[in-house]
């Protein structure tokens, strides 16, 4: 009996042990903090334009009895994409191409709407207005794309100070015989005929014809491939001269202009929060804007 007893006596420690916890369960799970407004909103569009603003239609509502509405705020995020591309037209085996797509503004306050009553719209049982919000002219898309007139400072701004050099060096890395003739000819650093004398050439078994090259190249009599190109001083002075103006300029009969290319586009994502007079506050869902 003694033995009952005891097993009784845990068995009621464990239950009230098991409620208290079940209780305390609960009350995390449930009790979240205070009940903000209700809101759903829907811009005009998926897009905007720089230096205007950008319609919209909101409905709210708050079940919350001790608290009234107070105001209603617009926010939005803002993020950057750049793409630049380069390329030379006498080295079409080499193009730079490089994209970036970020966020350059954490989300942040843009306009503050205040509540009035007089919007209750008592066929959908809920606040309801249209309004728009601005969007900064300097968010406009930027195009420099293949430009009739070059520009070092601009070429600086959007690629870095280090890059003209670096792609001419990356560029003499790739060039081989045909490349330095096209290109020194092409640009009328010299005629074909002075070309003559810095020219050799090697019989190919593959296509029992023969391939010109510098005299010092490695060149396979096989399949005429260059092994090693070995520029002679003359012609490495040629090149150092030009400008990187020069290597990317388009061929006459290409047009006028040169092959660069840079572009930048914004996109916003926006929201809408609804305060109480507490300041708890409720929020739409986040909608995308492209910016043109």
């Amino acid at each position: 009996m003694k033995t009952v007893k005891n097993i009784c006596i845990s068995l009621l420690a464990a239950a009230a042990l098991f409620g208290c916890s079940k209780h305390d369960f609960f009350d995390d799970m449930l009790i979240v903090g205070r009940i903000g407004p209700q809101v759903s909103w829907e811009p005009d569009g998926a897009m905007v334009r720089a230096g205007t603003s950008m319609g919209f239609s909101v409905q709210y509502f708050t079940t919350e009895e001790r608290a009234g509405i107070e105001r209603l705020e617009v926010w939005y995020d803002l993020f950057e994409a750049e793409e630049r591309e380069v390329s030379s037209p006498w080295v079409p085996e080499f193009v730079f191409r490089s994209s970036r797509d970020e966020e350059v503004r954490v989300t942040q306050f843009i306009q503050r709407y205040d509540h009035d009553p007089n919007n209750k719209n008592e066929a959908i049982r809920a606040y309801f207005f249209r309004d728009e919000f601005p969007v900064s002219v300097a968010l406009a898309p930027y195009n420099w794309d293949q430009p009739v007139e070059f520009s070092d400072s601009i070429m600086e701004i959007y690629f870095g100070d280090d890059f003209m050099g670096w792609f001419k060096d990356t560029l003499r890395t790739i060039m081989v015989f045909d490349h330095y003739r096209e290109m020194l000819i092409g640009l009328e650093r010299i005629d074909s005929v002075g070309f003559l004398k810095f020219t050799a050439a090697t019989f190919v078994e593959n296509t029992a014809d023969s391939v010109f090259h510098f005299p010092g190249d490695s060149i396979n009599p096989i399949t005429g491939v260059t092994v090693r190109t070995v520029v002679p001083d003359e012609i490495a002075a040629l090149y150092d001269g030009l400008s990187f103006a020069d290597l990317v300029r388009l061929r006459p009969r290409d047009g006028v202009g040169y092959n660069v290319t840079y572009r930048q586009r914004f996109r916003i994502n926006a929201l809408m929060r609804v305060y109480d007079t507490r300041g708890v506050y409720g929020i739409t869902e986040t909608r995308e804007i492209h910016i043109n």
